[in-house]
């Protein structure tokens, strides 16, 4: 994500047809599946530790409804302090990646104690309905988050949810300890298989079902191969703390990322606005990747401090 924004925002228009600017568009589009995903894992895991700390399951949904509405609050306090500039009111009130993990948050709450197939079946059948999610006659509001056909709407949710609920059922497997990477590594083969069997023009809007196909093959072997490495490969070492400590803090850094990366180097003259409005910024790709490595010390810097000045409030 950190990769594919930096070189979006801050190419000069002629290097944007470069390799360089089409591999992290690439490779910026798993961004958004793999968050989603792992807000399902994170969410299954959640729910096993409060079940075998006998929490009351009302206090969780409690805490679940809480934390999706500060998704999508933080949401649209990110739209007016990132992207605001006086007479974009409609950027405001955008749809984006933090309101579409609020609410799919939301929706899978009713999943949270249903076992993995059922989990997995829910999302076959979230993916089928939402390829019919453009025919849908919604209140602008609600068409901007479930169906994206009216207002800003970047992350669908009747296309983005099935993600969560994969994530809810990988999480449940993960959970249960029976060689969970033995079904995720067979699932993302099966998917992979699948891909040529799928025409790339099929469905409503991205993602469609050949990309879902793709980006969930990638998502179940990356999370096969994290685990085989945490698990049993790796020492505990200044790059796996650092991305431990990055992950731990990932929605103060994906403010952090917007606020410097975008917002500063708009202040500095650096950024425009965004490509996909025909709008460049300034630097070629050497000098985007100098800066693009010093955003990154800086993600790493504030990662291992937040903590240790939370901790220090709260003694």
């Amino acid at each position: 994500m950190v990769v594919d924004h930096a070189y979006d925002w801050w190419l000069n228009e002629a290097s944007h047809v470069t390799r360089l600017a089409g591999v992290t568009e690439f490779l910026g589009t798993l961004a958004a599946p793999l968050f989603l995903y792992l807000a399902g894992v994170g969410l299954a895991l959640s729910a096993q530790r409060s079940a075998q700390a006998r929490r009351p399951r009302r206090a969780v949904v409690y805490r679940l409804l809480w934390r999706g509405g500060e998704l999508v609050l933080s949401g649209y306090g990110l739209n007016l302090l990132i992207f605001f500039a006086g007479g974009n009111v409609a950027d405001l009130f955008a749809v984006d990646i933090l309101q579409t993990i609020g609410v799919c948050i939301w929706f899978a709450i009713p999943l949270l104690w249903a076992s993995e197939w059922v989990a997995a079946a829910a999302a076959l059948f979230v993916v089928i309905l939402g390829q019919t999610a453009g025919q849908w006659e919604l209140p602008s509001w609600v068409a901007a988050y479930l169906t994206g056909t009216k207002g800003i709407g970047y992350f669908p949710v009747a296309l983005w949810l099935p993600y969560c609920y994969v994530g809810l059922a990988a999480g449940k497997r993960i959970g249960r300890g029976s060689r969970p990477m033995i079904t995720i590594s067979v699932a993302g083969l099966l998917a992979l298989l699948a891909t040529p069997l799928t025409n790339a023009t099929w469905g409503y809007r991205h993602p469609r079902p050949l990309f879902l196909l793709f980006s969930l093959a990638v998502t179940f072997w990356s999370t096969a191969a994290l685990w085989l490495w945490t698990e049993h490969l790796a020492r505990i070492g200044p790059i796996m703390r650092a991305l431990r400590d990055m992950g731990a803090t990932s929605l103060i850094l994906y403010v952090f990322h917007h606020l410097v990366g975008y917002r500063v180097f708009w202040l500095l003259g650096w950024v425009r606005g965004r490509s996909s409005r025909g709008e460049y910024g300034v630097f070629d790709p050497v000098g985007a990747t100098v800066c693009l490595f010093a955003l990154l010390g800086l993600m790493v810097l504030a990662a291992r401090l937040w903590p240790q000045r939370r901790a220090k409030e709260a003694s």
